[in-house]
């Protein structure tokens, strides 16, 4: 199955910079910095899962900036759903709610397929414990995808992900039953013609 190289962001690499597996689309102050990886940052939950998690953080001027990954194994054809664990990272401005933007970007060959939110869609409102999932569910047009994580703000805000996962969506039982079906009409009519 495919999967993402680094997935709980455990390799966090250089201070403020890339972590391992993953590549910056934008260049911007992604801001993956140590103290993420401590048991309770300052500002954020602790880690999802293990003790590291990876702050997306966007400032004025540059409203779209994040990580991305190439991921192969695909099955052309076939259905996954990418998730990531999603929470805050200064929900609270001067006293006042911050919505924060976010999006998952799966870029297919026939263009890119988006899933985008916000914290309080997802109703994290200005919660600074609380982690919630995230996910795009597509059909896989290449056996490698590139996935893109965003920070979609217009100010000096930040999100954290965490546990990126790919599953795939299960074929339905009744196209097994209708497939198989299929394929014994077609060895009665053979049958018949002989």
């Amino acid at each position: 199955a495919p999967v993402f190289v680094n997935a709980g962001f455990e390799s966090p690499g250089a201070t403020g910079g890339v972590p391992t597996g993953w590549s910056l689309f934008a260049p911007s102050n992604i801001g993956f910095l140590t103290t993420d990886c401590r048991a309770t940052p300052p500002e954020s939950p602790p880690a999802y899962a293990g003790s590291c998690s990876m702050r997306l953080n966007s400032v004025a001027g540059q409203r779209d900036v994040g990580v991305s990954q190439a991921v192969s194994g695909f099955i052309v054809g076939n259905t996954y759903t990418v998730t990531t664990q999603v929470a805050n990272y200064f929900p609270i401005t001067y006293g006042t709610r911050d919505t924060i933007d976010f999006a998952i970007r799966v870029l297919l060959a026939g263009g890119p397929d988006i899933a985008s939110a916000s914290s309080d869609s997802l109703g994290l409102g200005d919660s600074t414990t609380m982690w919630t999932q995230f996910s795009n569910t597509f059909i896989a047009d290449a056996t490698t995808i590139t996935f893109e994580f965003a920070a979609q703000l217009s100010s000096d805000r930040s999100f954290l992900i965490d546990n990126v996962v790919i599953t795939a969506v299960p074929i339905p039982a009744a196209i097994w039953l209708f497939g198989s079906g299929l394929i014994g009409l077609i060895g009665i009519a053979r049958r018949k013609k002989a």
